[in-house]
C-alpha cells in the first residue's frame, strides 16, 4: 500500500491547484485583450463559464482525499466522494467535447451523448468499487502488519534453582579472588 498522505498535504496541494488554476485563468483573460483569435477566445470563455464547476470538482476530490487520509473506519466515505468527483469530471469532459464540436462545426461526439447516462453510472460504480477494494485491502494489509509486529507468546524458560544460583555465585567469588590475586602478584 502506498504511503498515507497527510491531511495538511491534501489541503495544501488542492488549494495550490485551485489558486494556480485561477491565476492561469486571470492571465488568459488579460491575454484576450491582446490576442484576437476566435479559438483562443472560445476556450477562455469556456473556462470562465466553467470555473465554478471546476472548483467544485476540486473541492469534491479534496473532501475525498481528506477522508482517504483517515484510518480505516473513518475513511469509508472517501470512495463516495471520489466517485462523485469522477462523475463531475466526466461531465466536464462532455462539456469540452461540446466546445470542440461548436468550434469545429461537426457532431463528432454524438455517440457519447447517447450513452452519457450509462457512462456516468459506469464511472461512478467503477470508482466506487475500486475505492472500497483499496480500502479493505489496505485494512487487511494493516491487520497483517499488526500481526507481524504484535508480540508472540513468550516461551517459558526453566526457572533457575538455588543450586544454579549458588554455582554462579561461587564462580563469581572465585573469579573475583583470582583477579585480586593476579593484581597483587604483578606489584
Amino acid at each position: 500500500m502506498a504511503k498515507q498522505k497527510s491531511i495538511m498535504w491534501s489541503i495544501l496541494s488542492k488549494l495550490f491547484g485551485i489558486i494556480f488554476f485561477l491565476l492561469i485563468l486571470l492571465i488568459l483573460n488579460i491575454l484576450t485583450f491582446s490576442v484576437n483569435n476566435y479559438f483562443f477566445n472560445q476556450v477562455v470563455y469556456f473556462l470562465n463559464q466553467n470555473a465554478a464547476f471546476i472548483i467544485i470538482i476540486s473541492v469534491v476530490f479534496l473532501i475525498g482525499d481528506l477522508f482517504e487520509a483517515l484510518l480505516f473506519p473513518l475513511n469509508l466515505p472517501a470512495p463516495l466522494f471520489n466517485a462523485a468527483g469522477a462523475v463531475l469530471l466526466v461531465n466536464l469532459t462532455f462539456r469540452v467535447f461540446d466546445l470542440v464540436e461548436r468550434m469545429l462545426g461537426e457532431n463528432i461526439f454524438e455517440a457519447f451523448r447517447e450513452f452519457s447516462g450509462l457512462i456516468y453510472a459506469a464511472v461512478f460504480l467503477i470508482v466506487l468499487i475500486v475505492g472500497y477494494i483499496a480500502i479493505f485491502a489496505g485494512a487487511l494489509s494493516a491487520e497483517e502488519e499488526y500481526e507481524k509486529v504484535r508480540p508472540k507468546k513468550i516461551e517459558k524458560k526453566p526457572r533457575p534453582t538455588w543450586s544454579d544460583v549458588g554455582d554462579e555465585f561461587r564462580h563469581m567469588i572465585y573469579d573475583l579472588f583470582a583477579a585480586i590475586r593476579r593484581g597483587l602478584r604483578k606489584k
